[in-house]
């Protein structure tokens, strides 16, 4: 909750002056799926529920028409799988019947990057096996 921002969104720890929008996309996502997480098992930590809905309109504000959250000056898979990743899983675990529409054109950015072949290794495999998992559940 301290790492938020005041707009609900969440910043990476790049240590650059400007935040790439991907990268504020990625983190945003990654932040929800936390919130989302802690809410589901209980946590009463105050204002636990309105960050979570902050988080929720920021992340949902970032969803271009393809499904991808953020839009970035230089294409960098990975990162664009991680952000999308989280972002279903994280509104998957919000259970909102609002965001069913942003989940529904994630899932399809989500199922379509891991069609385009291999994943890079590692983190971004492993979140996208778990968002689409998360998706089937």
């Amino acid at each position: 909750m301290s790492l938020q921002q005041p707009g609900g969104g969440f910043l990476p720890r790049t240590g650059a002056v400007e935040v790439d929008p991907l990268d504020r996309a990625e983190s945003t996502a990654l932040g929800l799926a936390g919130l989302a997480v802690a809410s589901r098992l209980g946590s009463r930590v105050e204002g636990l529920e309105d960050g979570l809905a902050r988080a929720r309109r920021t992340l949902t504000q970032l969803q271009s028409q393809s499904g991808q959250f953020g839009v970035s000056r230089r294409p960098r898979r990975g990162v664009g799988v991680s952000a999308v990743a989280c972002g279903v899983i994280g509104l998957c675990l919000v259970n909102e019947p609002a965001d069913a529409a942003y989940l529904e054109a994630a899932g399809r950015a989500l199922v379509f990057q891991a069609q385009m072949g291999t994943l890079p290794s590692g983190w971004v495999q492993a979140v996208a096996a778990r968002g689409l998992a998360q998706l089937v559940e």
